[in-house]
């Protein structure tokens, strides 16, 4: 766990599931969403979204995406 300072204080964070120097299979680098391939797809974690930025149920598959948009 890490220490990040705020505004308001001080808030704890856990840092897990990145994946540094790979390429997520974006659509194009103006369109976020994930292309099938994607290392992206399933690795996410719960965070306590019920639907993604364009309103698609989370998860779609076994585990959440990591990003703004659910594939499917």
């Amino acid at each position: 766990m890490q220490l990040r300072g705020t505004t308001s204080g001080w808030t704890s964070y856990t840092n897990q599931n990145n994946y540094p120097g790979i390429n997520p299979l974006f659509t194009s680098s103006t369109d976020f969403h994930l292309n099938l391939g994607s290392p992206a797809i399933d690795k996410g974690i719960n965070v306590g979204l019920n639907s993604d930025y364009e309103g698609a149920p989370v998860p779609q598959g076994a585990f959440p995406d990591i990003g703004a948009y659910e594939y499917h």
